[in-house]
């Protein structure tokens, strides 16, 4: 009986995570990408649509032309998808976009790269995965794990 409960979670769960994508993005409008040639750490584009890259688990990440981007929100302290390694193949750019309901800061360790989160506003951080190994990415001042970065 546990796991077909399990089973009915990950399905409501990817359920929720589809529809709340597609409602990120209008019918019809073009999905925004961030330059080849950006260099800012930090960056705000609206969000575009894209499949999950990954199997039956719910994950924050998805490919958009060349670059990984990995999506998490946060309310009233609860982050979802619920923390998780993320693989980021070695070398790739990776884009961070964080919606919250608090004011706060996304800060990934090991690249030590931050970038400000306004409450109720996308924020996103760009990061080129150059160095191999596992970060945590967190909400700094509430030192809120959001996903361990695991570049190979």
């Amino acid at each position: 009986m546990r796991v077909r409960s399990a089973s009915l979670m990950l399905v409501v769960l990817a359920l929720a995570l589809a529809v709340a994508g597609t409602a990120c993005t209008p019918t019809g409008e073009e999905p925004s990408t961030i330059p080849a040639n950006a260099t800012s750490p930090a960056e705000t584009t609206p969000p575009a649509e894209a499949t999950e890259t990954t199997g039956a688990t719910a994950s924050p990440s998805r490919t958009e032309g060349d670059h990984q981007v990995i999506r998490v929100d946060i309310s009233n302290g609860t982050v979802t998808p619920p923390p998780a390694p993320v693989d980021v193949q070695l070398g790739r750019r990776v884009i961070i976009e964080v919606t919250s309901d608090a004011n706060d800061e996304i800060h990934v360790h090991g690249y030590e790269l931050t970038a400000p989160v306004t409450a109720g506003q996308p924020a996103q951080l760009m990061v080129n995965a150059t160095i191999p190994g596992q970060f945590e990415v967190e909400l700094h001042n509430d030192e809120l794990q959001l996903f361990t970065l695991r570049v190979q």
